[in-house]
């Protein structure tokens, strides 16, 4: 593969990184990012990578047990999410491990 000088492929398109790194950076630091995707993204390795599509129904299982006990991080919690149930990153972590 050719990269240009930016060490990417030739190929490459910006797609507004820059204002996806701000973005991010708002948050960082404070605990309050939803880890959940990158959980369930290990699930996914884990499956199409891996083979072990049994160990990822368990990561997958961990967090539907989670979010069916109600437990939010602030960016999914609506109205209805009672205060003692919205978590931090570290804290939302803890309930999928503790689910496995």
């Amino acid at each position: 593969m050719e990269l240009g000088e930016d060490g990417r492929g030739a190929g490459h398109h910006d797609l507004g990184e820059d204002d996806r790194a701000a973005e991010h950076h708002d948050i960082a630091g404070q605990g309050i990012a939803n880890p959940l995707a990158q959980i369930l993204s290990a699930a996914m390795l884990l499956t199409y990578a891996l083979d072990m599509g049994e160990q990822a129904a368990w990561i997958e299982d961990a967090v539907a047990r989670v979010l069916d006990e109600g437990w939010r991080t602030r960016d999914i919690a609506d109205e209805g999410t009672p205060a003692d149930h919205i978590l931090g990153t570290a804290e939302m972590g803890d309930k999928v491990v503790a689910a496995l």
